[in-house]
């Protein structure tokens, strides 16, 4: 491996790497640390740059879902793990950077695979130690992309739980769907142009033309009198046939999330409002004070083809502790 150092002078006369090298496909990084290096795009403006890092030639490789999961991993360090509980972020850091030696290291496709498979591995081990932060008691809905929230005529609204909300599209899509801040990661599909503010403190809503693929989504959580609960909302494809949906959890981090895991418990959800929303609570007795409740939403569904298909949310964390 080939550690070129510029010193922030853009390599003026100092260390020039060839065209041959750059070709290799580099790792840049801003920091002069190994560890979070990012693809390098192959450009020549170098001068925020301190190292250049040419790993193993993986021209043969499939690296994409590598790089994928180090972005969601770079993303989650980049908020610096403050919603995490200690033990897991110290954990999940160290994690990353084993699967980024691993990956700098592979020579073969398993190896790559591996090392993606490490940092996914430590991603979902990180969100079983993520904090729920507490409910402020309103609800920041903001439409994305045109959509404009008919409550105020505007495309940001503070709604009280469970407030009824009437979605305006911008144009003639006719649904809607709920997403990340940048609306580029869809995590369920309204079926219609009303919603109810969840127990969330801020939702990103935009509209979409149709609906591709299954989805499963916690809108929010919480845990009041004794009570947990989680509030689920869930979308299939036009045509699928429904089966069921319901809560898969744990009060063990170890525990798989997944229908039939040992020591995963389901709850079926009995009741679905019209936009396929349900809550599912818990009472808590005395001896399950101070634990937490590991959870994801799950939907099952027939497809086309006649297979069965399950698909899970992001997992979701309850801490049971009084005031």
């Amino acid at each position: 491996m080939l550690e070129a150092v510029s010193d922030n002078a853009a390599f003026n006369g100092q260390n020039r790497i060839t065209d041959e090298t750059k070709a290799l496909g580099a790792l840049v990084n801003t920091n002069a640390q190994k560890f979070g290096a990012r693809p390098w795009d192959g450009s020549t403006a170098l001068s925020s740059y301190k190292y250049i890092i040419i790993p193993n030639d993986k021209r043969e490789l499939d690296t994409d879902a590598y790089y994928a999961a180090l972005d969601v991993a770079q993303a989650l360090i980049d908020t610096g793990l403050t919603q995490y509980e200690a033990d897991s972020a110290e954990t999940f850091t160290a994690e990353i950077a084993a699967a980024q030696a691993d990956f700098e290291a592979a020579e073969t496709q398993a190896e790559v695979d591996a090392a993606t498979t490490r940092i996914l591995t430590a991603i979902e081990t990180l969100r079983k130690g993520y904090i729920e932060p507490e409910f402020k008691g309103t609800c920041n809905i903001v439409g994305l992309d045109g959509v404009i929230i008919q409550s105020n005529g505007e495309a940001q609204y503070e709604a009280q739980y469970n407030e009824k909300i009437y979605l305006i599209a911008p144009s003639t899509e006719t649904k809607f769907a709920y997403t990340n801040e940048d609306g580029s990661e869809i995590y369920a599909y309204l079926v219609s142009n009303v919603l109810y503010a969840p127990k969330s403190n801020e939702i990103y809503i935009k509209a979409v033309s149709t609906i591709t693929g299954a989805k499963a989504m916690i809108a929010g959580t919480s845990f009041e009198n004794r009570k947990a609960k989680y509030n689920c909302q869930y979308s299939i494809p036009d045509d699928a046939t429904f089966v069921e949906t319901g809560i898969v959890m744990s009060f063990d981090k170890a525990t798989t999330l997944e229908l039939g895991a040992e020591g995963a418990r389901k709850f079926k959800a009995n009741k679905i409002g019209a936009n396929n929303e349900y809550s599912i609570s818990f009472n808590i007795g005395d001896s399950y004070i101070g634990k937490t409740i590991y959870g994801k939403c799950y939907v099952t569904y027939t497809d086309n083809n006649g297979d069965m298909v399950t698909v899970y949310s992001d997992l979701h964390n309850i801490q049971l502790k009084e005031d």
